[in-house]
């Protein structure tokens, strides 16, 4: 019962924080629909909820999605079982190739390739306990090399502050997406990660442009101050002069 309580507890203090796009698809998201994704890379779906939501915008892309934890996998492949587009790999995805150390939170949604930080013990201790379990990680240019992707491609990356591992793994799939979904923090949760000036680097060296957020945003239960958001990224090649949104 205790454990059930604090589950209820995360869910409401973590109502939106992992979830890059609202589960409600409003028609603020046409502008993305226009763009015509054929492809998407889902690292760090958990159970399936964001692939639910992408296949409403993009219901004939390819969805490929990586989960690393066994019993996320399972209820992610259970329920997308039916969809003739979707493919599930049991895969951390990072800068090296084998198995390593990943740190699982009571709270699921919170585990990573990194161990958790202070702040976020402080402002969700019901995340805060967990164990380490060892898991399979491959590098994502390695894993793209043998999947047919096509040419407007997605790539959405919720991994829970290991953002720099999985970019520096994928150098060459970054340089062919056309749009990134990307959770982002202001403020340090896990030991080592990236904050937002890190990532808007990476990727505007890369010639992606900011474009704003999907409405995520995870503030502070202690303070109100805002510790991420979901970040969305364009390249520039789809952008004009002037950082409008070219037309098909």
């Amino acid at each position: 019962m205790r454990r059930k309580l604090r589950a209820w507890i995360c869910e409401l203090l973590l109502p939106d924080g992992h979830e890059l796009v609202p589960r409600q698809v409003p028609d603020r998201f046409l502008w993305l629909r226009r763009i015509g994704i054929d492809t998407v890379l889902d690292i760090g779906a958990h159970t399936g909820r964001f692939v639910t939501t992408i296949r409403k915008i993009f219901p004939d892309a390819w969805i490929y999605s990586f989960e690393p934890l066994d019993d996320c996998y399972r209820q992610l492949i259970e329920a997308h079982r039916k969809d003739r587009k979707f493919r599930g790999f049991n895969l951390a995805i990072g800068e090296e190739s084998g198995t390593v150390p990943f740190h699982r939170s009571s709270f699921p949604e919170s585990s990573s390739l990194l161990p958790m930080g202070l702040l976020h013990k402080e402002n969700f201790p019901c995340s805060g306990t967990g164990e380490t379990v060892t898991v399979k990680m491959a590098r994502l240019d390695d894993i793209a090399r043998e999947l047919p992707l096509g040419s407007r491609l997605l790539l959405k990356i919720d991994v829970q502050g290991a953002e720099r591992q999985v970019l520096r793994g994928g150098m060459e799939v970054l340089r062919r997406a056309d749009v990134i979904l990307i959770e982002t923090n202001f403020q340090s949760l896990y030991d080592g990660q990236w904050l937002f000036k890190d990532v808007l680097d990476c990727l505007y060296a890369e010639g992606f442009r900011y474009f704003g957020n999907t409405g995520g945003h995870l503030l502070s239960p202690i303070d109100g101050s805002c510790l991420q958001e979901d970040s969305l990224f364009v390249h520039s090649r789809l952008v004009d002069e002037k950082g409008v949104l070219r037309r098909p």
